[in-house]
């Protein structure tokens, strides 16, 4: 009986080294999909490994950044948040996002007060360490808008639209950028 103990026990020991191996591949393959733009490539691969594994934190982490491209803030915060209580030491990241959460909350205050200059500077700061949120390049976008500065509003929902191209917000910006335009 110790004999097939000891057995099972090395088959357990092999089998999770195994998996826990093709899960961190599967991972790369899914971030280099991810970091190409290949979004959907990038979503099936992750949750083909949380199907897998439920508990693999870096899969989460890395679902967190997908929608945080995918202009999902929210939905960004949900999966940095299971990451996080799978393991903690990927809090860093969800305090990026509730920093990127107030700076873009404090850039909205400052152009509903009409205080754009600065508006512009929060969310440029926010887009020059985090390139790849598309949102944060809709709202630089709405705040030209605000000031009819219609063709940098169209710059920012294209830039929007290139990092995200289904992203229905910037699509809708720039059809009325387009409609300003024409009159």
């Amino acid at each position: 009986m110790k004999k097939y103990s000891l057995y099972f026990n090395i088959f357990i020991f092999i089998s999770s080294h195994l998996i826990s191996q093709d899960l961190r591949s599967m991972h790369n393959k899914a971030n280099n999909k991810l970091k190409s733009g290949e979004l959907k490539e990038a979503e099936l691969a992750l949750e083909k490994i949380l199907e897998i594994d439920p508990s693999y934190a870096p899969a989460r982490l890395t679902f967190s950044k997908l929608w945080l491209q995918k202009a999902d803030l929210s939905k960004a915060n949900e999966y940095a948040t299971l990451a996080v209580r799978i393991d903690e030491d990927f809090r860093p990241w969800w305090d990026e996002l509730n920093d990127i959460r107030v700076k873009i909350q404090s850039g909205r205050q400052k152009t509903q007060q009409e205080d754009y200059e600065n508006a512009m500077i929060e969310y440029k700061a926010i887009a020059k360490k985090y390139p790849y949120y598309a949102e944060v390049h809709y709202y630089m976008g709405i705040t030209k808008f605000k000031q009819r500065d219609f063709k940098g509003a169209a710059f920012y929902f294209e830039q929007a639209l290139e990092i995200y191209p289904n992203y229905q917000k910037a699509q809708k910006g720039l059809k009325n950028v387009s409609k300003r335009l024409r009159k």
